[in-house]
C-alpha cells in the first residue's frame, strides 16, 4: 500500500513539474512577445499569461484553506486584469480595483487560517482596520484622492500587513511572501502610473519612465506565477 501511494506521489509530481514548466514558458513568453511589440497594457496576449497562472493553479486545486483561496485569488486577479486591460472605463475603474480588493481577501483570510489563536487573528484585524481608518481620515488633508486612489490605498496597506504575517511565518510560506511581495510593487506602480506620483507633483523623463503603466503587467505575472506556485507545490504536511 504505501509502495502504491509513494508511486502514485511520484506519478503527480512529475506531471506538476511538467505542467510547471509549460504554464512558465506559457506564461512569460507570452509577456516578452507583448513586451518586444510595446503594447503590453492592451494587448490579449497579456490577459492570457495572467489567465495561464489562475489555470495553473486551478489544475491542481485540492480541497484545502491554501489551495482554494490562493486559487479563488488568482481567478479575481484575473478578472480584475481583463477589466483593466479591455474596459478600464467601466464603473469609472472602480471594478477592476473591486475585484484586486476581493483577491486580497482571500489572503486576509489566508492569513487569519495560519496564525495561531483567536487572539492573535483579532489584533490582526484591528491592525488592518485601523491604519485603513488612518490612511482616509489622515491622507485626504495631504492630497487630493479620488474613491479608486481610497481603495487602493487601502489594497496597498491590507498587502503590506500580509506581507508581515507570511514574514513571520517565513519557513512555510516563503513563496507566498515572494509572490505577495512581488505583486505589491505591481499594485504600486499601478496606482502610481494611472495618476499617484501627480499626488506628489513629481515630474521629468525618468519619472515618467519609472512609473509607466507597463511595468505593472511586467511585475504582475510573475507574482501571480509564483503564488500559483506555492498553491500547486503545497507539502502534503500542510493538508
Amino acid at each position: 500500500m504505501c509502495y502504491i501511494k509513494y508511486m502514485e506521489n511520484k506519478k503527480l509530481n512529475i506531471l506538476k513539474i511538467i505542467s510547471t514548466i509549460i504554464c512558465a514558458v506559457l506564461a512569460f513568453g507570452a509577456l516578452v512577445f507583448v513586451l518586444l511589440k510595446g503594447d503590453i497594457k492592451y494587448h490579449i496576449l497579456t490577459i492570457i499569461s495572467v489567465g495561464i497562472c489562475f489555470l495553473f493553479s486551478l489544475l491542481f486545486l485540492r480541497l484545502t484553506a491554501k489551495t482554494i483561496l490562493l486559487t479563488t485569488a488568482l481567478a479575481a486577479n484575473t478578472l480584475a486584469m481583463a477589466f483593466a486591460i479591455f474596459d478600464p472605463t467601466i464603473l469609472n475603474g472602480l471594478l477592476d480595483t473591486s475585484l484586486l480588493l476581493a483577491m486580497e481577501a482571500c489572503f486576509v483570510v489566508y492569513t487569519l487560517w495560519i496564525i495561531k489563536g483567536v487572539g492573535m487573528r483579532i489584533i490582526s484585524l484591528a491592525v488592518r482596520v485601523g491604519l485603513c481608518m488612518l490612511a482616509y481620515f489622515v491622507l485626504p488633508n495631504y492630497a487630493a484622492l479620488t474613491t479608486k486612489d481610497i481603495l487602493t490605498i487601502f489594497l496597498m496597506i491590507n498587502q503590506v500587513v500580509t506581507i508581515a504575517i507570511l514574514a513571520l511565518n517565513f519557513k512555510r510560506e516563503w513563496l507566498t511572501l515572494l509572490g505577495v511581495i512581488v505583486l505589491f510593487v505591481s499594485t504600486l506602480f499601478a496606482w502610481l502610473a494611472s495618476g499617484g506620483i501627480d499626488i506628489f507633483g513629481t515630474t521629468g523623463q525618468f519619472i515618467e519612465f519609472l512609473f509607466r503603466q507597463d511595468w505593472e503587467y511586467i511585475f504582475r505575472v510573475p507574482a501571480l506565477f509564483v503564488i500559483a506556485l506555492s498553491s500547486v507545490w503545497i507539502k502534503n504536511k500542510q493538508n
